[in-house]
């Protein structure tokens, strides 16, 4: 089996973090990583058709933010999927969502991202030990929630808080540090460093900087919405937050998750020691759904 990829297989961003370790894995299992132009299934990156040849979308799932025209860019990617042979969800709140806002593929399945475990072979070193938060931040990533939780837990008296990312402003508290842009490399190396990992973003479908914290193993306090808590499981800690119905919304302007849930679950996984050992999400694992899934159309 040949397999081409539409995005660049380089770490520039979350959706090409997972494709350099799938092509990679893929291709040590025997699948040749080519061209679209040498191979005999494209794997599409929500856009980027091959024409004439077997295309296969991955998809993360569909846009309800009412700051950007979401319906256009909806009416984009399902002319996408109808262009392809068959459609891979990141979750089944990826597809329930797709469903609603874009319509269902016949020929589809669920598969959650993946990482490769020896990307957090040499753990970093930091003067105390420390919470880690990593994102493109954006407001519905809820930084300020993030800080706010964990300031008003009192966990900061033991541990910092390290914020991985560019963000637009800046809380100043000793605690606090903020890491700015990090290469991929040295990132995995933060997350290994880690004691737990927070994510309280609103609605994210399959957040690649969630599994990479459990391949890991290191635990997740997390917002219960979109599909993080069914990819979570019991790796972490659940808050709960606001219920979503599959409509437009503002998704810059929401309310805030349980803020006293969050603050409780900085204080759990600062006191507790969860073991978390999750081989369904190791690279090696997820690469066999999807080279199984793309054979099914050769």
């Amino acid at each position: 089996m040949k397999v081409s990829f539409s995005v660049e297989l380089k770490h520039k961003s979350g959706k090409q973090n997972f494709a350099v370790s799938l092509a990679k894995a893929m291709s040590r299992k025997g699948v040749k990583i080519t061209s679209p132009k040498s191979s005999n299934i494209h794997l599409v990156f929500v856009n980027g058709i091959k024409r004439g040849g077997i295309n296969v979308l991955r998809l993360d799932g569909a846009l309800m933010n009412s700051n950007i025209n979401s319906e256009a860019k909806n009416k984009k990617i399902r002319k996408t999927m109808k262009q392809c042979k068959g459609v891979i969800y990141q979750s089944k709140y990826s597809r329930n969502v797709c469903r609603k806002r874009i319509g269902h593929h016949k020929k589809s399945c669920i598969i959650y991202n993946g990482c490769n475990p020896q990307y957090f072979n040499n753990p970093y070193n930091h003067t105390r030990p420390y919470i880690l938060a990593y994102s493109r931040w954006r407001p519905h990533k809820r930084l300020g929630a993030i800080i706010e939780g964990f300031l008003s837990s009192g966990v900061s008296q033991e541990y910092d808080l390290l914020i991985g990312g560019e963000v637009e402003s800046k809380t100043s508290h000793k605690a606090v540090l903020y890491l700015g842009k990090v290469k991929y490399k040295k990132m995995m190396n933060i997350v290994a460093g880690s004691s737990f990992v927070v994510h309280l973003a609103y609605l994210d479908c399959c957040p690649n900087s969630v599994v990479e914290s459990l391949v890991a193993g290191k635990p997740v306090l997390h917002s219960c919405s979109g599909g993080t808590g069914e990819i979570v499981k019991d790796s972490g800690y659940s808050v709960e937050d606001v219920p979503y119905k599959y409509n437009i919304i503002d998704l810059y302007n929401i309310n805030l998750p349980d803020i006293n849930k969050a603050i409780d679950g900085y204080k759990y996984l600062a006191s507790n020691k969860i073991t978390v050992d999750r081989p369904d999400l190791h690279i090696n694992i997820v690469a066999d759904k999807y080279i199984k899934y793309l054979r099914s159309f050769l």
